[in-house]
């Protein structure tokens, strides 16, 4: 079979009626372009629409197989090929049908997903990339359906639709302009990690440095790091640990203090830790509404007895972890841990809970877990942050 003779044939045909391929395209319910390919050799009509065109052009559905005209066929070969092509049909016809329900169950099942994304999005690198591809693959599997259910062309061709989609497209693009920026930054600090040593381990006694540990964290730990001591003048022996990388997506890891005190000296510790409490007030305009927020004391969480600010509240743990027999307190802070960091902080102690899968749960609503630094008034939609 010969594409090019069949295309020259069909073009042959056409010029001898005197239409263009886009009034062909409309008669037999293709695009233009289509009509192209066939005319090119690139590409051959199906055989179901043959038939049509060879009932346009009065030819005999092998003439145009043949690329040529024949000789008269004899009623039986029209009949047999006039047979092929109506079996042609009915078989595309089941297939195609079995195509167009799959594409409309599918583009409803991508649908619910990404709405279902939407309704427990939290602004996190994993969850913005998800969400986005999420959508991505919607919008092919609604484009696909469209196209095997003969709508595609339908919309293309209608100006008000097509201003419409326009119009909504300009909407949406400007919604996913910040997320989009956030994916950006996310692959460019992947490429900057992997030349950064910022995410080495900080340790010494006299890297110890409370001010700074806040100034330059408070905002994307959320914390003050209260349960922390202001220095270690009091401290018999001391050992720190800091590994805080800063990086375009925000601050995580950990920071650990474990401090021995003389007997009186941890008694005061205790005391000081038993005491903290912070008073948190509405951050609407019109609202003079305050609540104070205790630390939390708890025996089980932990291998120790414990001291609580922050069990979870936007990823952050903060907590004072006593060791009374060694008259010991260990200052623990951490921030969506990595598997690495895990690794590390069990090779110093017993410091974390039993399920660490805990501390990397970053999609649960982590901002409804317990804080001493923020609060979420009745009425609100927002936490209301601690500020000094």
């Amino acid at each position: 079979m010969d594409q090019i003779k069949i295309g020259k044939f069909l073009r042959e045909l056409r010029n001898e009626k005197g239409i263009t391929q886009e009034k062909l395209g409309e008669i037999l319910g293709v695009a233009g372009r289509t009509v192209s390919r066939w005319e090119t050799g690139f590409n051959l009509p199906d055989i179901s629409l043959l038939v049509m065109l060879a009932d346009f052009y009065d030819v005999d559905v092998r003439e145009i197989i043949d690329g040529e005209r024949k000789q008269e066929f004899s009623e039986d070969e029209k009949t047999a090929t006039e047979a092929v092509a109506d079996y042609a049909t009915i078989d595309k016809s089941k297939t195609l049908g079995m195509v167009r329900w799959l594409g409309i169950i599918g583009t409803i099942l991508m649908l619910a997903l990404f709405a279902m994304q939407c309704k427990s999005y939290e602004v996190t690198a994993f969850k913005t990339v998800s969400l986005v591809v999420t959508f991505v693959a919607f919008s092919a599997m609604f484009v696909m359906t469209l196209y095997v259910n003969d709508k595609l062309e339908q919309i293309v061709k209608n100006k008000t639709v097509i201003n419409a989609i326009k119009i909504s497209a300009i909407v949406i693009g400007g919604v996913c302009i910040r997320y989009l920026f956030m994916i950006i930054l996310m692959l460019l600090y992947i490429v900057i990690s992997m030349f950064d040593e910022s995410d080495k381990p900080v340790s010494g006694i006299d890297n110890y440095d409370k001010a700074v540990l806040v100034s330059e964290n408070h905002s994307d730990l959320d914390s003050y790091f209260k349960v922390f001591p202001d220095d270690t003048a009091n401290m018999v022996e001391a050992t720190y640990v800091s590994k805080l990388p800063s990086n375009l997506v925000g601050t995580t890891g950990y920071t650990i203090l474990e401090a021995t005190y003389s007997k009186d000296d941890y008694e005061k510790e205790l005391e000081r830790l038993s005491d903290i409490s912070l008073t948190i007030e509405n951050g609407r305009v019109d609202s003079d509404e305050k609540i104070t927020q205790d630390i939390m004391y708890d025996e089980s969480m932990y291998a120790y007895p414990a001291y609580i600010a922050a069990d979870g509240n936007c990823g952050t743990y903060e907590y004072a972890l006593l060791d009374e027999s060694e008259c010991k307190i260990i200052y623990v802070l951490v921030k969506y841990i990595s598997e690495t960091d895990i690794e590390e902080i069990n090779a110093m102690g017993n410091y974390l809970k039993a399920d660490t899968a805990e501390y990397e749960e970053a999609g649960i609503e982590t901002w409804k877990k317990f804080s001493i630094y923020s609060y979420q008034f009745p009425g609100t939609k927002e936490l209301s942050g601690y500020e000094e």
